[in-house]
């Protein structure tokens, strides 16, 4: 929602994301800027396009983003509503024919444009005006659903955030700020290498599953690939256990590191990760590992800018803290444990919305 007080919201290329208007971060213009800028003016159904940076983009313009402006980037596309729905059009443009149609019509080299001009060249299929209204509502309704199961997705990773920074002591504290009950005594301090062994050596088997730096996402697997010993490449050298932490030392501000927890013991990870197998609760440790305070910790001893990294030895050097009981690290790891897989849940419906979507796009549109 706009503040009105600021004045008129100015939209760029960045306010729109996935087909709507995000106010976050816009500039506002005063009511006398506003009116001399006639040409910018927003009116309910319009479609707002990115033209210049941020191309095709694209943004829907409901009633309460009536009467807002937007900078030179944008251009508005204004149908004729006896022909053509603009939340039906907004969906063609959206869907892989739309992007497709766009995407040939850019011109430039080093500064790529959209002209307004071959926009309008661009075929839309259109059926009767009271179907386009069925199909844009139900895309709309879709729409609605999936930012919902977003809103859904951010808060779980907000509330994570939150108990990560309450659940483990902060600013060189012995103990956190929220404790499970019956548990009080001081944690202790330790180097990783003194509760977890680095590295362990092992035979690799003839056949596997190799994990590069691009298959772990947040905590998840998203992927691996089937590797032959003799032709792996020369990264694959940690072979998984159940328990084993993977630690991403390159960028590890990103967080992609993984508790491998698989009965198929044929995985084998890259030396982009540092593998630790703790002899503390390995579900705590990892939850300790994705804190904002260890990694902080660990971006001082990175080396490198673009691509900061931090190698074993440095790593399994660096001070962790945890409770001596270990009924407490069980119940702290099962705690993030479970609020992992809803956060996962979550994100698997969001994902799962989106490929309805697609879905029904590429085949209600074409």
């Amino acid at each position: 929602m706009a503040d009105s007080s600021k004045g008129i919201p100015f939209l760029t290329g960045g306010n729109l994301k996935e087909g709507k208007l995000d106010i976050s971060g816009a500039s506002y213009i005063t009511k006398e800027k506003h009116e001399k800028l006639i040409s910018g003016h927003l009116v309910e159904d319009d479609i707002v396009i990115a033209v210049r940076s941020s191309l095709g983009s694209l943004g829907y313009v409901n009633k309460g983003n009536s009467g807002w402006n937007i900078n030179s980037q944008l251009a508005i596309l204004r149908t004729d509503k006896k022909e053509l729905y603009g939340k039906f059009l907004l969906q063609f443009l959206i869907s892989d024919m739309g992007q497709n149609e766009l995407l040939k019509r850019q011109t430039g080299s080093a500064l790529k444009q959209l002209p307004i001009g071959v926009i309008k060249d661009v075929e839309v299929p259109i059926t009767l005006v009271e179907e386009q209204t069925k199909i844009g509502e139900l895309f709309a309704n879709l729409d609605n659903l999936i930012t919902l199961h977003q809103s859904k997705f951010e808060k779980l990773q907000k509330i994570k955030k939150s108990c990560l920074q309450n659940l483990f002591p902060q600013n060189n504290q012995n103990t956190p700020k929220i404790r499970f009950k019956n548990f009080s005594d001081e944690w202790l301090k330790n180097k990783l290498c003194e509760v977890a062994e680095f590295n362990p050596k092992s035979e690799l088997p003839y056949k596997f599953e190799y994990v590069d730096l691009e298959s772990v996402v947040g905590t998840e697997m998203i992927s691996h690939r089937t590797e032959i010993k003799e032709s792996a490449p020369s990264r694959a050298q940690r072979l998984a256990k159940i328990g084993d932490i993977f630690f991403q030392t390159v960028r590890p501000y990103q967080k992609n590191n993984y508790l491998f927890l698989k009965s198929d013991i044929n995985y084998v990870f890259s030396t982009g990760y540092a593998q630790i197998r703790p002899n503390i609760n390995a579900t705590f440790l990892m939850s300790y590992l994705q804190t904002d305070n260890f990694v902080k910790i660990v971006l001082d001893n990175c080396t490198g800018t673009s691509y900061p990294a931090i190698n074993s030895s440095d790593l399994s050097n660096l001070t962790v803290v945890f409770p001596l009981s270990i009924q407490e690290q069980e119940k702290i790891g099962a705690f993030f444990s479970k609020l992992d897989k809803l956060i996962t849940l979550q994100q698997r419906k969001v994902e799962k919305l989106k490929n309805i979507k697609k879905a029904l796009l590429n085949k209600m549109l074409i």
